[in-house]
């Protein structure tokens, strides 16, 4: 399911160690391939983004920012639970009910106190939120029509 996701996603656990990520995330970190793999501290990602290329990493930058994948959402066929920080400045609420809406069986729960950088923020509290959407998802009747 990660590899339908256009953007590119990749996963923490709760010890700041990366556990999983898309090809498009791959890509984006392709500089950084050699140190970029499950297993890998948050603080040694920040590290390594450090060493990529400075125009290089402005292009990826600006590539993200310009892709917009609303016309796709409304093909997604899995349980979706957003998460989405009260403080985020680049992510707005209206962004992540246009989400919801156009998800099928999508779920949204705004995090208090938390901006875009939730995991860091407020990771407890979004391990909660992860936990109940993965009790949710492992019920049959949560098949998505």
């Amino acid at each position: 399911a990660i590899e339908g996701i256009n953007d590119g996603i990749a996963l923490f656990d709760k010890d700041e160690r990366l556990v999983l990520f898309n090809r498009r995330c791959a890509a984006v970190f392709s500089d950084i391939a050699n140190v970029f793999k499950p297993g890998l501290g948050f603080e040694d990602f920040i590290r390594a983004l450090i060493r990529i290329d400075p125009l290089a990493f402005w292009d990826t930058v600006q590539a993200l920012m310009a892709f917009d994948g609303r016309r796709t959402l409304p093909s997604i066929r899995v349980p979706v639970q957003i998460i989405a920080g009260a403080c985020d400045n680049l992510v707005t609420r209206s962004e992540i009910e246009l989400m919801r809406r156009k998800i099928p069986g999508a779920r949204a729960e705004i995090i208090e106190g938390a901006g875009h950088a939730g995991l860091l923020e407020a990771g407890p509290e979004i391990a909660e939120v992860l936990g109940r959407f993965f009790d949710r998802v492992q019920k049959p009747e949560t098949e998505i029509h």
